[in-house]
């Protein structure tokens, strides 16, 4: 059985109790840090909104919602909240499941192959991945199905086949937003890759934490994705550019990530991780794994807006700091 039936197999653990039902508030507070007499105005919040304008592709205009578009987004994201059977969003990949079951029961190559060759798009995007520098690990060029089977190695084998499957249900079209798929989807990956070598480090289970950071930007596509058809119905010219609207990408997102992973069905200690992650600054002591998460996507961030130069190696340090993350992390992430 694959790691992932092994999760679905496990009792189910109580409900979470260590999540305190309060209200999510945001502060954007701007905090002068000096170091060598450099004055730096920047902070983990502001972070936040400079990453949504890497997303976006361009900068907020103003701080409170103020247009139709944007009162309209929140309108329907809330409701999506009240009422979770009305979400529409990806289902859960079956042939994922499939290929990771065979791969553990140490299934012919063949098996393997005939199993990943049900859904040709992802089969290519495997051969992608395989040569990819964040997964490359066979020391020639992987030109086939067949070569990625053989030549990868078991354990990145699991990763690149849970990468290429769920690669089509976390990407959104590039409408409007040219950039906003691209990086978000970056994003995720990034999360995936380094909340797995923090999970080994930490002795926790790789596996779980690569999916766990691979999935939990979910609610925030679905968000774009209600985003993108209000902007279809709106005014031409109409843009989300608020930084209120912003901070709701952040803090709802969260809570819809969980609403979908439910849908999902999948395992009790993935859905009460990224609950946990939703909270996570009102839970005295968050669980191992839902603090990998945390850490593997502020690395993610940063690491994507110095690669885009929208802050500065020092800011980048002044960040990371600021939630006792060693600057030398950065290096875990992988283009």
């Amino acid at each position: 059985m694959s790691w992932f039936s092994n999760l679905m197999n496990r009792v189910r653990v109580k409900e979470d109790t260590s999540i305190r039902s309060l209200p999510v508030k945001v502060e954007a507070t701007v905090a002068i840090v000096k170091k060598e007499s450099i004055p730096i105005t920047i902070d983990f919040i502001n972070s936040e909104h400079l990453f949504y304008d890497l997303l976006f592709g361009q900068q907020a205009n103003s701080t409170g919602i103020e247009n139709s578009l944007e009162l309209k987004v929140v309108e329907k994201v809330t409701e999506l909240l009240l009422k979770p059977n009305n979400v529409i969003f990806e289902p859960f990949p079956k042939l994922l499941k499939d290929a990771l079951d065979l791969i553990d029961k140490q299934a012919s190559v063949l098996e393997i192959e005939a199993c990943l060759q049900q859904d040709p798009k992802m089969a290519s995007e495997i051969v992608k991945l395989a040569n990819s520098p964040v997964f490359k690990c066979a020391k020639q060029e992987v030109k086939s199905l067949k070569m990625a089977i053989n030549f990868v190695g078991i354990e990145s084998l699991k990763q690149i086949v849970t990468t290429a499957s769920l690669s089509s249900v976390m990407k959104v079209s590039p409408i409007y937003f040219k950039v906003f798929g691209e990086k978000i989807w970056q994003h995720s990956l990034n999360t995936a890759n380094v909340s797995q070598q923090l999970a080994v480090a930490y002795g926790q289970d790789a596996d779980v934490a690569f999916f766990v950071g691979l999935i939990h930007d979910v609610g925030k596509i679905a968000i774009f994705n209600t985003l993108v058809n209000e902007i279809k119905l709106s005014i031409p010219g109409t843009q989300p550019g608020s930084l209120s609207f912003r901070e709701m990408m952040t803090t709802i997102s969260t809570k819809l990530s969980v609403t979908i992973v439910k849908g999902w069905d999948l395992p009790e200690e993935i859905v009460k991780t990224l609950k946990q992650y939703s909270y996570v600054d009102m839970i005295d002591e968050p669980d191992i794994l839902t603090k990998i998460l945390v850490e593997a996507k502020l690395i993610s961030e940063v690491s994507l807006l110095l690669k885009s130069q929208l802050i500065s190696e020092l800011d980048a340090e002044v960040i990371l700091s600021q939630q006792d993350i060693d600057y030398k992390k950065l290096s875990l992430v992988e283009y």
